[in-house]
């Protein structure tokens, strides 16, 4: 996937070759390898991923010099470019998260915007044969969750609702200025939701971001908010960016918090990034102790005891005790996991984001896990 370029002879190639593959060696040992996908052919993202079987998945991203949606299928032997076609008349399109529910269903969303315009939501709906684009009423999309045909929720701006037809903004509980990150669903009548706010209480006029954690639950009949342990320090921000419901009584959210940590070499405030891990059993959430780390983007499991985190070159993995870190998951030095995927008894884990080389610059990554 990483094509190695240099301009210094075939010596130093050679020995950029050899160090990959030593960095290869030390990732199949951990269980996780590199996996070949097709060029973008231009420098490129990969945000999301979703498996719904270990011969149908989906990543999707986007490219970063021209925002031109991005997709790949795997079908069970090797990932593939399938086309995005354009959001109506908008020129530029960033797919963030895509959820299949089978071969012939699955949801990609995002943004869409033109050059003299606000972004507009970007949903797509893969019928077995290719991507179609169908309006929805918000700003952004950041999360899906695709339960099955006619049957889908988008969250972002807002909470949204597919319904087999249209695209329906839900109302939620709302303390004020939410963003909505994160959504999975364990059932069609257990549904979670993740994401941040502003606490005017703690806030005012200071913060410049959202700071609390936050989460919605869908249980059949209507939406609750329920409370998340509280942030009470105002320059601390917590950030949730990920969630996964695993059964009523075990979900996962992961993300991380954003910390003063005095000045850089401009004078601007820097910050230390921790990751940060919330557990629900049944009855509340709770932060879990979780290794050093820079924060977390992605959260996936195939049992309670058998879940995966990533972000960055971060690789965590639940063995139903604690968390501990993948050493060598993660071989290449310059790539950054964004998300990471797998299903109830599959073989298969995938973990996808982008690695970068100072000649191309990003690329598509993606990691497996067999």
């Amino acid at each position: 996937m990483l094509q190695v370029k240099s301009v210094f002879g075939t010596g130093v190639a050679a020995l950029a070759v050899a160090v990959m593959l030593a960095a290869g060696s030390a990732a199949a040992a951990s269980g996780w390898t590199v996996v070949s996908v097709p060029s973008a052919g231009q420098a490129a993202i990969l945000s999301g991923v979703s498996a719904d079987s270990d011969s149908d998945a989906w990543a999707v991203g986007f490219t970063t010099s021209s925002s031109e949606g991005l997709s790949y299928h795997w079908a069970g032997t090797s990932w593939r470019q399938v086309a995005v076609p354009k959001n109506g008349s908008l020129l530029h399109t960033r797919l963030y998260a895509v959820s299949t529910a089978s071969t012939k269903d699955a949801w990609a969303v995002g943004k869409s915007w033109s050059q003299s315009q606000y972004p507009h939501a970007a949903a797509y709906h893969w019928d077995g044969k290719a991507w179609t684009p169908i309006p929805a009423s918000t700003q952004w999309l950041l999360g899906v969750t695709d339960i099955g045909p006619g049957n889908a929720y988008a969250v972002g701006t807002q909470l949204e609702h597919w319904d087999g037809t249209t695209w329906t903004r839900l109302a939620f509980p709302d303390p004020g200025a939410v963003t909505l990150t994160a959504i999975s669903a364990d059932a069609a009548n257990d549904i979670w939701v993740a994401g941040d706010y502003n606490d005017p209480n703690i806030c005012a006029s200071q913060c410049s971001g959202p700071e609390q954690p936050f989460s919605l639950h869908w249980d059949g009949t209507g939406w609750q908010g329920v409370p998340m342990p509280q942030n009470t320090d105002s320059s601390v921000l917590y950030h949730l960016g990920s969630v996964d419901a695993i059964s009523p009584s075990d979900v996962w959210t992961v993300g991380y918090t954003k910390t003063p940590d005095g000045l850089d070499a401009f004078g601007n405030v820097a910050y230390a990034y921790s990751n940060l891990i919330e557990h629900w059993d049944g009855t509340s959430w709770s932060v879990v102790s979780a290794p050093l780390g820079a924060g977390l983007t992605g959260v996936t499991s195939s049992s309670p005891s058998n879940i995966w985190a990533v972000g960055g070159s971060t690789v965590l993995f639940w063995d139903g005790t604690s968390w501990t870190t993948v050493s060598g998951a993660d071989p290449v030095s310059s790539s950054a996991l964004s998300a990471v995927s797998t299903r109830p008894g599959a073989a298969l884990t995938w973990a996808v984001g982008s690695a970068f080389d100072s000649t191309t610059g990003n690329s598509p990554f993606v990691l497996e896990h067999n």
